[in-house]
């Protein structure tokens, strides 16, 4: 699943995710969420940009390549 979510400059975005558990792995409780943040003109990768879930137990960074990911998250809505 890609889920395509737009910043605008000055101001907090939210985007809700709902990370579910899928029948072949009924035993699983956790999972992970990844991705790349970029700039929605140049298309350049956005370096250090805080992400974190809500409520606000995970904070991350996004790499140098914009790329981030929550490993090891737990099935829930966030």
């Amino acid at each position: 699943l890609t889920v395509g979510v737009t910043v605008i400059a000055g101001q907090n975005t939210v985007a809700d995710f709902i990370l579910q558990k899928s029948d072949s792995l009924a035993n699983t409780r956790f999972g992970k969420i990844s991705g790349t943040v970029q700039d929605a003109d140049s298309g350049n990768p956005l370096t250090n940009v805080n992400l974190y879930t809500i409520p606000p137990s995970i904070i991350i960074t996004t790499a140098s390549s914009g790329e981030f990911i929550f490993d090891n998250i737990e099935a829930r809505t966030y």
